[in-house]
């Protein structure tokens, strides 16, 4: 409450002395201050009290303070007890004059004056703020270009409807769908088209589906059907076929007429099926899509006992990344983070990669999802934070001035390991000159509210002295006002929202209003994915502190990093 709000209640009761001076200092209160009497009774409004409510000063005092809130608010979030009522607190529904609502946030004090008790309410109207969680809310759900849901809402409405279909016995389907020759047009037409597309897509394939299924962007230029209530496998092979009929049509985009044709994979669930997990549904219908994609355009597959020898291809990955964590086949390349203000670079993310010895190096996103469904992720993130930070320990040694902090990526699971706070601090005793000189980034996505290991390791970390940054923000499913409390030095904006600033209006509201809150917390913000010189003079403009992607540097073996640190 502020300094104001607390004088303003030791003064303003009726009947008292000096009543006109608290009036007085109520009317200076820049918050809207009310007194409630004994009896849930309103004894004193300010002017701005009157004015989020809808009232004329006079016309609130002696009505009930439960008047001021929506009915339901008003049952369930006051104290009654010896014959009087005040309110709790917290957020509720707020209730104006003309019947309209808002919602209301409430810090309530009791006061002690003589033998009187008094709660003074400092009442604030925070809509912008809640429109502003509801629009994260809905990004950590659904995909910012096209609007439809996102791969995380997907599967967990797969595995709803797997509950629903075992129960009702009927069949379902997951159909992925990849479109033909679209990284043509992207890379002849440019991102703006391709976008255009991607959204023209989006709006022919859910018209396409009835309005019971969902349909979902899972990225890049990929897109998946969840059609339950199925009779049998040929009424998922005619979803499919409506999905590339309704793309039999050429779209107009930019004054580029385009034609566009989809793979898809069909993978078909039937009751007393108890093996099949969303995630395997999901794996099933992309080996099925890619073999559509094989034998031609615009085609589609149903997943069958032969693709089932292809999906084998998986427990081999798992099997050869047992293999190499035994003979250190993994390496750490680092990819620059560079302080707009200075133009220096203040940070290295260390990004795995796989040296397969019949492959090759082998990009992080071919086997990560499986270390991670499988557990490995824990001993391959031991031995990328060893590398990491032995790494790191070169930069220390000579240095006089300011060196670059090493920031290393924590998955789930080893958020979730009891014995992450052991491994980090010995990483740190045995490489490092103090916690500060380590950073761990920790994807939205994997801050759960209510995982209360991870929360402890956390803030263990935290305590100790390690940077922690919340990285790919506006993607995850935690609440703004959980994010508030997270125990983060940096938020990294998502590339999703880089890659469209200068070209959407509202990528640049929703970046600029991330970058303005967490600037009010005293956390820095770094923007990942930048790729042009547009995108770093928005940024610059609205404040960012650092960015990330090619436009600074690609990632690079740690032999490279020379030139950089000098």
């Amino acid at each position: 409450m502020t300094r104001a709000a607390r004088a303003a209640a030791a003064g303003t009761p009726r009947g008292r002395e000096g009543s006109d001076a608290g009036r007085d200092v109520l009317e200076g209160a820049p918050d809207a201050v009310i007194t409630v009497d004994l009896d849930g009774n309103i004894e004193a409004v300010s002017s701005a009290g009157a004015r989020l409510f809808g009232h004329a000063p006079d016309q609130l005092v002696g009505r009930p303070f439960t008047t001021l809130v929506a009915p339901d608010d008003a049952v369930t979030s006051f104290l009654v007890g010896d014959g009087f009522e005040l309110p709790l607190g917290g957020e509720l529904t707020g209730l104006r004059d003309d019947g309209t609502t808002f919602p209301l946030e409430l810090t309530v004090e009791q006061l002690q004056l003589g033998p009187d008790t008094l709660a003074t309410v400092v009442a604030r109207d925070v809509t912008e703020r809640w429109v502003f969680e509801q629009r994260l809310a809905h990004l950590g759900t659904h995909d910012a270009l096209t609007g439809l849901a996102n791969r995380s809402l997907f599967l967990d409405r797969l595995g709803e409807a797997l509950s629903s279909a075992d129960r009702a016995g009927h069949p379902l389907a997951v159909l992925y769908c990849d479109l033909d020759r679209f990284k043509v047009v992207n890379d002849s037409l440019g991102h703006s088209v391709g976008d255009a597309l991607l959204q023209a897509v989006a709006r022919r394939l859910h018209r396409a589906v009835r309005g019971t299924d969902l349909v979902a962007r899972l990225g890049g230029d990929e897109f998946a059907v969840l059609a339950d209530e199925l009779g049998d496998a040929d009424d998922a092979v005619v979803v499919a076929r409506k999905l590339a009929a309704s793309l039999e049509e050429p779209i107009e985009v930019d004054r580029h007429r385009l034609h566009i044709t989809a793979s898809v994979g069909i993978a078909l669930w039937s009751p007393g099926d108890d093996s099949c997990a969303p995630e395997s549904l999901m794996r099933d219908a992309d080996v099925a899509m890619y073999r559509a994609k094989a034998n031609g355009t615009s085609g589609h597959e149903l997943f069958d006992e032969e693709l089932r020898h292809l999906a084998v291809r998986r427990l081999e990955t798992e099997s050869a990344l047992r293999r190499s964590l035994g003979l250190h086949q993994f390496r750490v390349h680092f990819q620059p983070e560079l302080s707009i203000a200075t133009n220096r670079v203040v940070g290295f993310e260390a990004l795995v990669r796989w040296a397969h010895p019949v492959e090759g190096l082998v990009s992080p996103a071919a086997f990560l999802p499986v270390a991670e469904e499988t557990g490995l992720i824990v001993p391959i993130g031991v031995e990328v934070l060893r590398q990491a930070c032995a790494e790191a320990s070169s930069w220390h040694r000579g240095a006089t001035g300011e060196v670059p902090t090493v920031w290393v990526n924590v998955s789930a699971r080893q958020l979730a390991d009891p014995g992450l706070l052991r491994m980090v601090n010995h990483a740190i005793d045995e490489w490092l000159p103090g916690p500060r000189a380590l950073g761990l980034e920790i994807t939205e996505t994997d801050v759960v509210p209510d995982d209360d290991r991870s929360r402890r390791n956390v803030t263990a970390l935290k305590n100790l002295g390690v940077q922690i940054a919340i990285d790919d923000f506006g993607t995850g499913f935690a609440s703004l006002a959980y994010l508030w409390r997270f125990p983060a030095d940096v938020i990294k904006i998502d590339q999703s929202f880089v890659a469209r600033l200068g070209d959407d209006p509202d990528a640049t509201v929703l970046v600029r209003a991330m970058i303005d809150m967490a600037h009010s917390l005293g956390k820095s913000i770094v923007a990942e994915g930048v790729e042009t010189e547009g995108q770093l003079t928005v940024l610059r403009g609205l404040g960012c502190d650092s960015v990330q992607g090619y436009l600074v540097h690609r990632p690079m073996p740690a032999a490279e990093l020379a030139p950089l640190l000098a």
